[in-house]
């Protein structure tokens, strides 16, 4: 599935592409989620300088395991030769309902693209990615900070519900 669009702003017509990722997109990909990791640090700390390159370093094999597995997809946005946004999605089986549900586990615009509908469109291929696998559920994990991703899901239907914990295995 590609979604093809036309988006005006600044008097410039865009043609945005959303579409799954390719292993032709590798490298464009993990550069986008290690900005995607700085962006939202410094939002966490508007001070902070730091950079991130865990994924351009380290995430090469499970990016290509990630667009091979029939449970996962990654959906890109692309205009032109240039990936703007991302959104990562996986299928969990929840025996004790007896169905599935998706997480999304990123998803992100790159800063001049946002407030475009570019996030609304990633989102729509996601949910109707979700339909096809019979998917009964989305849900995500945001950080606290993020309140304009917050609005973003409100207003996508999203409900707040639960409270999130992690353990570091060391």
């Amino acid at each position: 599935g590609i979604y093809l669009t036309l988006i005006t702003f600044n008097s410039i017509t865009l043609i945005m592409n959303i579409r799954k990722a390719a292993k032709k997109d590798c490298k464009k990909v993990l550069q986008i989620l290690d900005e995607f990791r700085s962006a939202v640090s410094k939002l966490i700390d508007p001070a902070s300088t730091k950079t991130f390159q865990d994924a351009q370093d380290c995430g090469e094999e499970l990016f290509m395991q990630t667009i091979k597995n029939p449970d996962a997809q990654i959906f890109v946005a692309e205009e032109g030769d240039n990936l703007v946004g991302i959104l990562t999605i996986y299928k969990i089986p929840v025996l004790r309902k007896g169905e599935f549900r998706a997480e999304i586990e990123e998803m992100f615009v790159r800063n001049e693209f946002q407030g475009k509908g570019i996030s609304q469109m990633l989102m729509n291929m996601a949910k109707k990615w979700c339909k096809e696998n019979n998917i009964k559920v989305i849900t995500l994990e945001s950080g606290n900070e993020l309140s304009r991703a917050h609005r973003f899901y409100k207003k996508e239907g999203f409900e707040e519900y639960a409270k999130g914990f992690k353990f570091r295995i060391n």
